[in-house]
C-alpha cells in the first residue's frame, strides 16, 4: 500500500505564515543579548569537500543551523550550501551541477570558500564580522512575505505538491523577480581531503530551473503557487527541506526567504 500524507491548509495558516517572523520549522530559539529578529535570511555558502579554508565558516553555519545560539535568532537563518569541483572530486557537485554551477556563475564565485546573505556577497570569513553582517539583516523587515507548506506527498511514487504564498508588503515594483524553489538535504556524509565528513543544508535540486521562474508581484496583493515534482533519487525524504526565495535577477537582492521540510 502507499504511503501517502495529505495537509489540507486554509487561509488561517497561510496568515500564520506571512505574520509569525519566526515561523521556521525549527523551534524558535532567540540569543535575548542582541535584539529582535524581525525577519529571515538567506545564506548561500559556496564550498567543497576538498577546499583546504571551507571547514571554519561551515562550522559557523553548522551552530547557527543547530541553533547554538550564534545569531538573534538562529531558526531565522536559512542555508543553503552549494558545492564545487574546483579542488578535485565532490561527491555533491556532481549529483546535479547545473544548479551549482549556475548560482557560482550568477555571483562570479570561482573559488571557495564564499557566501552572499540575501544576494549581496559577504567579505572574506571572519566569525564576528560575518555574525555582525547577520544580525544586521536579521533586524531588517523582509518586504515579501512568503510561506510554504507540503499539501500533498507520496513517499512510494516521490510525487510532491509544495503550496506557495507570496506578498510584497513594501517597495517598488520589482520588474525582474525571480523565484527559485530549491531541494537541500541534511545529515549527508563524506569525508574530503579538508576532512569535514558531516554535511547540511546541501544543495541537491532546482524546481524551477536554475534560472528561476519570472513571477509578477503586485504589492499588497497575495499570490498563491502550487508546485509539484517528482523527488530526485537519491535525495531521503527525511532529511530534506523545500527552500523558496524571491531574487531580483539584475541586483541580485534577495527579498523574501522561506522553508518547509519534506517529512
Amino acid at each position: 500500500m502507499k504511503k501517502v500524507f495529505k495537509i489540507i491548509t486554509g487561509l488561517f495558516l497561510f496568515a500564520v505564515m506571512f505574520y509569525s517572523c519566526e515561523s521556521n520549522d525549527n523551534p524558535v530559539q532567540t540569543n535575548k543579548s542582541y535584539g529582535t529578529a524581525n525577519s529571515k535570511a538567506l545564506i548561500e555558502f559556496f564550498t567543497a569537500v576538498n577546499c583546504p579554508n571551507c571547514p571554519p565558516p561551515g562550522h559557523f553555519l553548522d551552530n547557527i543551523d543547530s541553533l547554538k545560539g550564534i545569531t538573534i535568532n538562529d531558526t531565522n537563518v536559512i542555508i543553503i550550501r552549494y558545492h564545487s569541483n574546483y579542488n578535485g572530486y565532490d561527491p555533491y557537485y556532481l549529483f546535479n551541477p547545473a544548479g551549482s554551477v549556475s548560482r557560482h556563475n550568477y555571483y562570479s564565485f570561482f573559488w571557495n570558500p564564499a557566501g552572499s546573505i540575501m544576494g549581496s556577497i559577504m567579505p572574506n570569513y571572519d566569525q564576528s564580522a560575518w555574525t555582525n553582517i547577520i544580525n544586521s539583516q536579521l533586524e531588517k523587515q523582509n518586504s515579501i512575505l512568503t510561506g510554504i507548506v507540503v499539501s500533498a506527498i507520496d513517499t512510494v511514487s516521490r510525487n510532491v505538491t509544495v503550496s506557495i504564498s507570496m506578498k510584497q508588503v513594501a517597495g517598488d515594483d520589482i520588474s525582474d523577480l525571480k523565484l527559485f524553489v530549491a531541494v537541500t538535504e541534511n545529515e549527508l556524509y563524506y569525508t574530503g581531503t579538508n576532512g569535514e565528513t558531516h554535511h547540511q543544508n546541501t544543495y541537491r535540486d532546482f524546481l524551477t530551473g536554475t534560472d528561476g521562474e519570472t513571477i509578477d508581484l503586485q504589492v499588497g496583493v497575495l499570490t498563491n503557487k502550487d508546485i509539484t515534482f517528482n523527488l530526485k533519487d537519491g535525495i531521503d525524504f527525511n532529511n530534506s527541506h523545500v527552500v523558496i526565495f524571491l531574487q531580483s535577477r539584475g541586483s541580485k537582492e534577495v527579498f523574501g526567504v522561506n522553508r518547509v521540510k519534506l517529512l
